[in-house]
């Protein structure tokens, strides 16, 4: 999903496991916006001074990511969430990356539907091959490995 959004708003919920695998995990780099949801939670104002922590870590270069407190049950911040979101696009326009972000999206899209199709019709023929069978036999036997065995079947020479 990252590769198809202009903008991806990362929404984090207080006193959730989630929140602390998300700062453990690295995915603070993929967010151009974190909204921490249930902002009346007791945690709320922790997780807030957590990620910010975190953010403050990465380089302080192009755009910063904001951290908004929302509580989506009775709209509180979403108004503020809009407005990060309307920014950040104009920042995309004006840095003339806006373009670029679709493009990159649009060919990660393209290399994934291909790689779908080309997967399919590669276990359609396989499906019937002996000679596949045979080759997987070595694979399952230790004798060969399985890079050595994808490049035999996708006509690569041995490199």
């Amino acid at each position: 999903m990252v590769d198809h959004a202009d903008t991806i708003v990362l929404v984090l919920v207080p006193g959730s496991g989630d929140s602390v695998q998300a700062l453990k995990a690295g995915v603070m780099e993929i967010p151009d916006i974190i909204a921490v949801n249930k902002s009346d939670h007791p945690m709320s104002g922790v997780l807030v001074r957590e990620v910010r922590g975190v953010l403050a870590l990465a380089p302080q270069e192009g755009w910063q990511v904001p951290v908004l407190m929302t509580d989506a049950i009775n709209g509180d911040g979403v108004e503020a969430l809009e407005a990060a979101i309307t920014t950040h696009r104009q920042a995309l326009e004006a840095a003339g990356t806006l373009d670029v972000r679709r493009r990159r999206n649009l060919r990660s899209e393209v290399i994934s539907l291909a790689s779908a199709r080309m997967r399919h019709e590669l276990e359609e023929r396989l499906a019937s091959d002996a000679g596949f069978e045979k080759l997987l036999d070595e694979v399952v036997a230790r004798r060969l490995d399985p890079a050595s065995a994808a490049r035999a079947i996708s006509g690569y020479p041995d490199a």
